[in-house]
């Protein structure tokens, strides 16, 4: 239950003071009661507190890739935040799983849903509250793609399933964070402000919308959009 209030209020948290709008928030199931208690958290908040919790500070004391800030005065800690899509990454005494492009050639849930399951444990075990992963680009269209590993795979359907099956069971640990940004298609050169595959900026790219909104959902239950074309402003890869 405290996972989940501390998760609901950080989706709740808007720093700007509604200068930049954000989705509306609905607590549904067994999530209800956490909503409500986050409402409560977040509205005894100041902005300088809400502003400190959402802006990520790169750690160097705790092992973990990153942590937010936290809000003492009312208990609320801060996050850790810790890579990679296939375990944790840097430490002792855990496993390394198998990447996502292996587990995607299986075409197995079970599977995709054992890894997850082992993943989350050791995540919890280390202290950490966000796993970064899974991951559902790059969209693979150079085969010898430096990021396509880390992926479940260039099939929509396939990688969104599967990413699906993970997201469910990291969650019963810590929280996922689905990933990467559009554009991470390559290793070499990964620091530029832009990548050179980028051709144009507009629509979003069909496939990677459906990955990740089955991801977002239940996975092999998913109800695909009508249209993902038109979902957001986002970089298009030609």
């Amino acid at each position: 239950m405290l996972r989940r209030v501390i998760l609901a209020a950080a989706l709740m948290l808007n720093p700007t003071g509604g200068l930049v709008p954000r989705p509306r928030i609905l607590g549904l199931g067994n999530w209800t009661n956490a909503y409500v208690q986050a409402k409560k958290l977040v509205a005894q908040m100041t902005a300088e507190e809400k502003s400190n919790f959402t802006y990520g500070y790169t750690s160097t004391i705790n092992g973990c890739s990153g942590k937010s800030g936290g809000v003492p005065r009312l208990g609320y800690p801060e996050f850790r935040l810790q890579d990679a899509g296939n375990g944790v990454r840097g430490t002792d005494m855990v496993n390394s799983y198998a990447s996502g492009i292996h587990v995607g050639a299986s075409w197995n849930q079970q599977l995709a849903y054992d890894r997850a399951k082992e993943m989350g444990r050791e995540f919890k075990m280390k202290g950490v509250n966000v796993a970064l992963g899974p991951v559902v680009g790059p969209l693979g269209r150079i085969a010898r793609g430096g990021r396509n590993w880390a992926g479940f795979g260039n099939d929509a359907y396939l990688s969104g399933v599967l990413a699906g099956v993970t997201v469910r069971e990291l969650q019963e640990s810590v929280i996922a964070c689905v990933k990467h940004f559009i554009a991470n298609e390559q290793e070499t050169s990964r620091n530029r402000p832009y990548s050179p595959r980028v051709r144009s900026i507009g629509r979003c790219h069909r496939t990677w919308t459906i990955k990740h909104y089955t991801s977002s959902t239940s996975g092999s239950k998913a109800n695909f959009p009508p249209d993902t074309r038109s979902a957001s402003r986002f970089v298009i890869l030609r």
